[in-house]
């Protein structure tokens, strides 16, 4: 019994004084599971044995400070590498990147967390040695470098037909997503080029002016539908660029900048290598059905479409314009610029007699020959939320900004079918298509649009917009009801932002005749951004009453206090530098 525990106990001696040991391919980027280059100020993990206590140790980072990449360090490392500082020695165990001592996040027998050393080299190869308890490990040779993308052909590309790019960002860092706005040609923060023969092509011009789309969030962002998953991940298509017409060899590049600049250089984040593609000759080609799923419209059939923009093609997108989902539709109509302007404009003539006015195109259509606008007309009661739409937004432009090249006779036409809508709007359009009809109703010069108006108010009907339609109108009937309204607002949170607009209207609108109503609704409304914006208007008006509520917020610190205090400094030029005393005199002054 002597003798076997003898053995143990030797055995477990010589256990815990073995140098630790790893394997480069169990050095491994956070959270991933492929070896990747060490990349300075990022944080990896180390997988071996005996590499520190059995029981984990935990490194804590110095709340007090911070580090930063040097100044003319690459983008990706001033955007993504760790600025916390760890400790360089946990529970006996210390590690070095080419030298330098990384710092640890955790210490284990089995595992070590780390951060690669700032001042470590960003290219060619370095030594990471593990020593635990001054038993150190063989020195693993490791690649250093920035993280990299690699690119390919999705699938064998004929000229005339989708060229699709396959983007591998490196683990952690994806995937790519498309699209990102409603202009199918913006890759956001994402570029390609392509060349042959080492020369660079040019991107493919499009027919009108680029709007940018709506991309929600930031320039890096990407666009969805919401409940719905994104489909066709990690490819861009390299045909809505770039037309291609000969087949052969070329060469494509990725690269993926921030959304942000740096001051001293392009922020690139990642950037592939010039990757060579084979184009190969026109194939025939055939439109398959339109999906169901609107993700696979958007990421697939109809960037598809624009590889060949053909009468077929075009065909094909017409019934993707009224779509039920309004994003789908946009997107489609944003397409539209990729055929010629004169089969576009025949394609859309028809639909809007045969089937309808769309709000993707009728509008801008609707806009630039007016007699359109009473066949738009005829559509105010559909039930189709795209047409009805299309018909609402339609009319509404032409009365906004057309009035005065109108018949007087086609006015009150278009003026009767917007006014007879509204209890089909009320019961059946979608929130959007209510809100612009009442904008609508803002440019009827008809008394009745003003009853319409104050009917949806009091069902809560698109109240804001409502009220401020009402302003539009310039009525002086209204301007009391109006004014009591501000006034008399009551939310169980006071800073309910409903009504907040209504001020700037009033004064817009009504101009002096509002301010006895601005200064009761401040006096009396508990609400807080509806007093903050009676103040604005106020100051403008060089009202004393506007002035003094900006002095009660700084001597009081409310909650709105450096809002105020911005807003007076901008308007006024000579506060700009002011410190808060002398604003506070300044403000003093003119509320006598």
């Amino acid at each position: 019994m002597r003798h076997a525990c003898s053995i143990f106990l030797l055995a477990a001696l010589a256990t815990a004084q073995a140098p630790p040991t790893f394997l480069a391919s169990r050095v491994l980027p956070s959270n991933g599971d492929q070896p990747t280059p060490l990349t300075p100020g990022m944080l990896y993990s180390i997988y071996g044995d005996g590499l520190g206590p059995i029981e984990g140790c935990t490194g804590q980072a110095d709340p007090k400070r911070l580090e930063k990449p040097a100044p003319n360090a690459p983008a990706i490392l001033q955007r993504f590498a760790t600025q916390l500082i760890y400790p360089t020695e946990l529970c006996g165990v210390e590690v070095t990147v080419a030298g330098k001592p990384a710092q640890l996040l955790y210490a284990q027998n089995k595992q070590i967390n780390i951060k690669v050393p700032f001042d470590a080299p960003l290219e060619g190869r370095a030594d990471v040695i593990v020593t635990y308890h001054r038993r150190s490990s063989a020195p693993v040779p490791l690649p250093m470098g920035l993280p990299q993308a690699t690119i390919s052909l999705e699938r064998p590309a004929h000229i005339g037909g989708p060229i699709w790019i396959r983007v591998d960002l490196p683990q952690g860092w994806g995937p790519v997503q498309y699209p990102v706005s409603l202009m199918p040609d913006d890759f956001g923060c994402q570029a390609l080029e392509i060349r042959r023969n080492g020369m660079p092509l040019s991107r493919l011009p499009l027919r009108v002016a680029r709007t940018g789309g709506i991309a929600l969030g930031l320039r890096c962002g990407v666009i969805g539908i919401p409940g719905t998953e994104r489909t066709h991940l990690g490819r861009l298509p390299l045909h809505v660029q770039y037309r291609l017409d000969q087949p052969g060899e070329y060469e494509v590049r990725y690269t993926q900048t921030g959304d942000y600049a740096l001051p001293h250089a392009v922020a690139i984040l990642f950037r592939s290598a010039w990757t060579p593609i084979t184009l190969l000759p026109a194939a025939p080609t055939t439109i398959p059905p339109a999906p169901t799923n609107p993700a696979d419209l958007m990421s697939d059939f109809i960037p598809n479409l624009l590889a060949h923009p053909d009468a077929p093609a075009l065909e094909a997108l017409e019934p993707v314009l009224y779509h039920p989902e309004p994003i789908v539709r946009r997107f489609a109509a944003a397409a539209l610029p990729y055929w010629p302007a004169t089969l576009v404009e025949s394609s859309l003539e028809k639909l809007l007699t045969s089937r309808g006015p769309s709000d993707a195109f009728a509008p801008a259509l609707v806009e630039r020959y007016l007699p359109r606008a009473a066949t738009a007309a005829r559509y105010l009661q559909s039930r189709d939320p795209a047409i009805l739409a299309g018909a609402v937004d339609s009319v509404s432009g032409v009365l906004h900004r057309h009035r005065a090249e109108l018949p007087a006779a086609t006015l009150d036409a278009l003026e009767s079918s917007l006014l007879a809508a509204a209890p089909h709007i009320a019961e059946f359009a979608v929130d959007q298509t209510v809100t612009n009809y009442a904008a609508a109703l803002g440019a009827v010069h008809n008394p009745k649009a003003s009853t319409l108006l104050w009917d949806f108010v009091q069902r809560n009907i698109a109240r804001d917009q409502s009220l401020i339609a009402l302003c539009w109108r310039k009525d002086s009937r209204d301007l009391p009801r109006l004014g009591a309204l501000l006034a008399s607002f009551r939310s169980p949170d006071p800073l309910n932002s409903s009504l907040s607009s209504l001020p700037y209207s009033l004064r817009n609108n009504f101009g002096p005749a509002a301010i006895p109503y601005l200064e009761a609704a401040l006096a009396q409304s508990p609400q807080t951004w509806i007093r903050t914006n009676c103040a604005r208007e106020l100051i403008a008006a060089n009202r004393p009453s506007g002035f003094a509520f900006v002095l009660d917020a700084i001597e009081h610190n409310r909650l709105y206090k450096l809002e105020m205090a911005a807003f007076v400094r901008e308007r006024f030029s000579e506060l700009r530098s002011a410190d808060e005393p002398a604003l506070a005199a300044f403000l003093r002054e003119r509320a006598r």
